[in-house]
């Protein structure tokens, strides 16, 4: 168990590997927020940036207990869940790095490009949430 489980793809998180870079990002998203808060007071940020970067850690802050919790809990049970460990991990820490960088641009006239990683976000809960059901059932 390492930073990077290789399974049968290159780039594939184990949950426990999961787990920790989803709290390391939840953590650095929410130092960041207070470290904007300060530039707030010295009027070297707009009311407007802080907004938007409020917005993505709060949103982070509603996902990343979900994962890290349901993530450990698979990692401690020895439950095999490296898909939908990966799409967690890279769907969190990519939409706080989309939103981040180039905020809401969008795909030509379809959704903004942070949409990628929230859909990611979105599939892993329900493979997350299939595995845990699976297990509990003995399948």
């Amino acid at each position: 168990m390492g930073l990077l489980k290789v399974s049968n793809f290159p780039w594939v998180f184990d949950a426990a590997s999961g787990a920790a870079l989803i709290l390391a990002n939840s953590v650095f998203a929410k130092f960041f927020v207070t470290s904007c808060r300060v530039r707030l007071l010295n009027n070297t940020m707009t009311e407007e940036q802080m907004q938007t970067w409020r917005k993505t850690q709060m949103n982070d802050a509603e996902y990343a207990p979900l994962f890290i919790g349901i993530l450990l809990f698979c990692a401690a049970q020895n439950i095999e869940c490296n898909a939908a460990a990966t799409l967690a991990t890279i769907g969190s820490v990519g939409y706080l790095a989309v939103r981040w960088t180039i905020g809401d641009v969008q795909l030509g006239n379809g959704p903004p490009v942070y949409a990628i990683f929230g859909s990611q976000r979105y599939i892993s809960l329900i493979l997350l949430t299939s595995t845990l059901l699976k297990w509990a059932a003995g399948w």
